[in-house]
């Protein structure tokens, strides 16, 4: 059976997946802000979220996916193991983006239902 270096290698694995980690984090952060402004009733020349902190969240969740792979150092992972973590390291960075329009929803929904 023959090994294909890309394959072998943790770090061209990871880093070969890392532009399209950041294009659905990308992705999915247009999506929690837009819901912000429908939740938060934020206006259109008010900002949903500052963008210092959508850097913040962007530098940390790519830390995380560099921790992610460096974590492999001294590990043999097959594919399918890698492809796993990629998965679960991608819903992870999409749930932790979208958990404030989550909170925001709430008290929409309360105010929908009792402002009657």
């Amino acid at each position: 059976m023959t090994t294909n270096t890309k394959e072998a290698n943790p770090f061209i694995w990871w880093e070969l997946r890392r532009i399209p980690f950041n294009i659905f984090f990308i992705i999915s952060t247009e999506i929690s802000v837009q819901l912000i402004y429908v939740f938060a009733e934020v206006g259109p020349t008010e900002e949903a979220i500052h963008p210092f902190t959508l850097m913040a969240i962007i530098i940390i969740l790519n830390i995380l996916y560099t921790i992610t792979w460096l974590s492999e150092i001294g590990k043999r992972r097959t594919h399918n193991q890698r492809l796993e973590l990629f998965k679960r390291i991608l819903f992870i960075a999409i749930g932790f983006i979208m958990i404030p329009p989550v909170l925001h929803f709430f008290p929409f929904i309360f105010k929908q239902l009792f402002s009657l």
